[in-house]
Formats: structure tokens, sequence, C-alpha cells
């Protein structure tokens, strides 16, 4: 059972609004991103998940995480990377819609994942969506 799940929708071209992230792809293309759906600790649009520890934090329960790419056909998952957080944090790709990030949840620790997307109508061109993971003390 997952402990947060949040939806990513992926955007071709920069959008005005704040609950969006404007990006470049890899190969210079401008997109746009948000995350949306519950236990995203009203981090809206931005993808934040969030542990609180108890100490030690070494006893909390290891924790997982859904993302699932909604909208546009044309964008599917490619992989997971994580930046930061040393051993806490790990991620794969489950799907051509669907992440899965992994966090062990046994010290107080910050990082980001990043779902790199694929936009399989545009040379299958590379865009990076990357929010914070932390574990935080209570």
């Amino acid at each position: 059972m997952s402990n947060g799940k949040t939806t990513l929708t992926v955007r071709y071209g920069a959008i005005d609004d704040a609950d969006w992230q404007n990006t470049n792809s890899r190969g210079g293309q401008e997109y746009a991103y948000r995350f949306d759906g519950p236990n995203v600790n009203d981090h809206k649009g931005k993808g934040r998940f969030k542990s609180v520890l108890g100490f030690p934090p070494a006893r909390n329960p290891k924790k997982d995480y859904e993302v699932e790419l909604a909208g546009d056909e044309r964008f599917e998952i490619d992989h997971v990377d994580v930046h930061y957080g040393g051993n806490q944090f790990t991620g794969s790709k489950v799907s051509k819609s669907k992440a899965k990030l992994d966090n062990a949840n046994s010290r107080y620790q910050q990082g980001f994942y990043c779902i790199v997307v694929k936009d399989t109508s545009n040379n299958d061109d590379l865009i990076d969506c990357d929010p914070m993971i932390s574990n935080e003390p209570k």
C-alpha cells in the first residue's frame, strides 16, 4: 500500500500559472509540469512528499510513494533519478505512466526525486520534473 500518491501532468510550452513549473527539456524546448493529488502536504502543484519522523528516527517504518503520469499519451515516464538524500530515497519506473519512490525513513534527510518524462512526439525529448522529498523531525 502506498503512503502517498501524486499525479504528474506535463504540457508542451510554457504556462503562466503559479501551480505550473516551466522548464526546458534536454533538447531545449519549453514545457510545463505540475503535480496534483492527495498526500503532497499542501504544496499544490509542487509534488513534495514529506515524512515526519519520531525519535529515534531509525524506528520509523519504510514508506513508498506513487507518481502517476496523467494526460496526453505523447508523454511517458522514461526513468526516475534521485538527487541527494544518501541511501534514504530510491526511485523506479513501474510502467509508462507510473513511478515508485521508496523512502527508507530511517534518518532526517532531504533530497529531490526527478521523474524524467519522454515526449514521444518530439524526438523522444526528455523533460526533468523534480520536486523535493524529505524526512523531518517532529
